[in-house]
């Protein structure tokens, strides 16, 4: 399993999450995950990495990903199939053959 990193998640960490240290050099830490029929990209994530989330009225954002939190400009952001994806984390709804990537970069 690979690990690359994006966001989007409940808070299971309990704690505070720490930042990565990444040169802007670096394009991104990514997350692999795949698809299966009817599973959240949240619930996904959730199932194989500790996730720290932010509800919002749009819906659960992910700040931190296996303690690797938000900062210095850089955040978690997830990709279905290489597109990008305008809807949170917990509202998209995978199925089976889906390839999701979690991106810990700047936008």
């Amino acid at each position: 399993m690979a690990i690359f990193v994006t966001g989007c998640g409940s808070d299971k960490t309990g704690g505070g999450a720490k930042t990565a240290a990444l040169s802007d050099k670096t394009d991104s830490l990514t997350i692999e995950l795949d698809g299966r029929d009817a599973m959240s990209v949240l619930d996904l994530t959730a199932e194989k990495h500790e996730v720290e989330t932010h509800e919002s009225p749009m819906g659960t954002f992910v700040k931190a990903i296996d303690s690797v939190g938000s900062g210095d400009g850089y955040w978690w952001l997830f990709t279905i199939n290489d597109s990008t994806i305008n809807t949170a984390c917990d509202k998209y709804i995978t199925k089976k053959g889906d390839v999701i990537k979690w991106h810990f970069k700047k936008p």
